[in-house]
């Protein structure tokens, strides 16, 4: 799933000044449902011009140091025949 996210947030690269001001005009709207700072902080990081690269090299760190899911060994196990399957034939 982390593909998906890199590839959403280099699209939306040139747009992330316009999204913290999004953020900040739905503000009032947002402090029905949201409490706390953090609304206002990561509009402030938005802001920022490397906070894109940041979050792109945070998301990659992460996958990288995920274990391997379920599906994916699945996957691969299919992929892959069975040793004990191959020499029976």
């Amino acid at each position: 799933m982390h593909v998906p996210a890199l590839a959403f947030l280099e699209m939306s690269r040139p747009l992330n000044r316009v999204a913290a001001q999004a953020l900040y005009f739905f503000q009032p709207v947002a402090s029905l449902a949201l409490t706390g700072d953090d609304y206002n902080r990561f509009a402030r990081f938005l802001e920022k011009s490397g906070s894109i690269d940041y979050l792109c090299r945070r998301i990659e760190d992460l996958a990288a140091d995920a274990p391997a899911s379920p599906a994916t060994a699945n996957e691969q196990s299919a992929v892959e025949p069975d040793a004990a399957a191959v020499s029976r034939e």
